[in-house]
């Protein structure tokens, strides 16, 4: 029973792995370009400010105020 919990939350952490990769890139602009993060006392990844992927990503227009 624990092993098909374990194995229910192992496939669930892969869908949304891979949901996050697909709906962050945006094509041909960089996740930075209006990211509410980007500026270098904010962000301190080494991918900025080319980053395609980014867990920490939040548009500017969808910034808490």
């Amino acid at each position: 029973m624990i092993s098909l919990i374990l194995l229910i939350i192992i496939a669930l952490a892969a869908l949304l792995v891979t949901w996050v990769a697909i709906h962050q890139y945006r094509g041909e602009r960089y996740l930075c370009d209006d990211c509410q993060f980007n500026s270098p006392e904010k962000c301190h990844k080494k991918e900025r400010p080319q980053a395609v992927q980014c867990y920490a990503y939040i548009p500017k227009d969808k910034a808490p105020n």
